[in-house]
């Protein structure tokens, strides 16, 4: 795992590779937050919701310190903080929606 942080640190320190990077980052996470956000608007089940969740956490994790994230990423990934967050009070009481909750806020705040 550290050598993994040590490459991505690398990567970040590498010019362009740093542009690509983040693209990708931001593109995989609006990816995993529309599959959220088309599931919370069919009222999927809160496990449904749970994988979903631990799916997004990794991605927004890397984009959600980011300073320089365009307005319209930055309103996008708000919309589907919002959306995970609004579903936690349908599905408080699922054990896996709960843990990945947990996981997606600690990585959030890391």
């Amino acid at each position: 795992m550290r050598m993994a942080l040590v490459v991505m640190v690398g990567l970040v320190l590498g010019g362009s590779a740093c542009k690509k990077s983040h693209d990708e980052a931001v593109k995989a996470t609006r990816e995993q937050c529309v599959k959220f956000l088309t599931a919370a608007d069919t009222k999927a089940t809160c496990d449904t919701l749970a994988g979903l969740t631990r799916d997004v956490a990794k991605p927004f994790a890397d984009v959600s310190n980011e300073k320089d994230l365009s307005e319209s990423d930055d309103s996008f990934l708000t919309k589907c903080m919002d959306s995970i967050a609004e579903n936690y009070d349908r599905c408080k009481d699922n054990a896996a929606y709960k843990k990945a909750m947990d996981r997606l806020m600690s990585s959030v705040v890391q």
